[in-house]
């Protein structure tokens, strides 16, 4: 790729990464209360869901080696379960399939490609490889604070990551089968 090609890539990946931002901006806030019929509530998980995923494989690429790249996957996946922040699982029944298995497709030289992936996956992967960079920064400065407050909060969200898969998997096997993936992910 010329450095024209590679320049412009990452212009137009920029535009669409403020797009993406500013659409999540125009969703309407998420509210969990008792109050709101339960298919708007999961239409809203969807859509917020979907959105999250958009940012987390907009910047996935690039987190390596982009401090503000990884962040940005980092904040979307902690924003993916605090959706969920007062939302009772067991009264929306049931998600939508789709959050079990969200389809990305790729367009490459050899033409389209499916990529399949799971949402609360994904955001517990991308948790995951946080806890792993917050260690490695704790090695280097042991009991720094704001590092090992950052550390616990990470690891609170995957633990309700999980108790949530756990929930809805009661009602949607879907998601309790993705369970034992996750957990061997949380062995590492």
């Amino acid at each position: 790729m010329t450095e024209e090609a590679l320049t412009n890539f990452h212009q137009e990946l920029q535009m669409l990464s403020k797009a993406t931002e500013t659409f999540a901006t125009t969703l309407p806030a998420l509210v969990p209360s008792g109050d709101i019929n339960v298919h708007i509530l999961r239409n809203q998980i969807f859509t917020h869901t979907l959105v999250r995923m958009a940012f987390i494989h907009l910047n996935i690429k690039f987190a390596a080696n982009d401090t503000s790249a990884n962040m940005r996957c980092v904040d979307a996946a902690i924003a993916m379960v605090k959706l969920f922040d007062g939302v009772d699982l067991v009264r929306l029944e049931m998600l939508p399939p789709i959050m079990a298995v969200s389809v990305v497709i790729l367009r490459t030289e050899h033409g389209l490609l499916n990529y399949c992936q799971n949402a609360w996956l994904t955001a517990g992967q991308v948790l995951i490889q946080e806890v792993v960079r917050l260690n490695t920064i704790n090695a280097q400065e042991p009991d720094m604070p704001p590092i090992v407050a950052r550390k616990e909060e990470v690891i609170n969200l995957l633990d309700r990551l999980e108790l949530m898969m756990i929930t809805v998997g009661a009602k949607a096997p879907i998601f309790s089968e993705l369970l034992s993936p996750a957990l061997r992910l949380r062995a590492i």
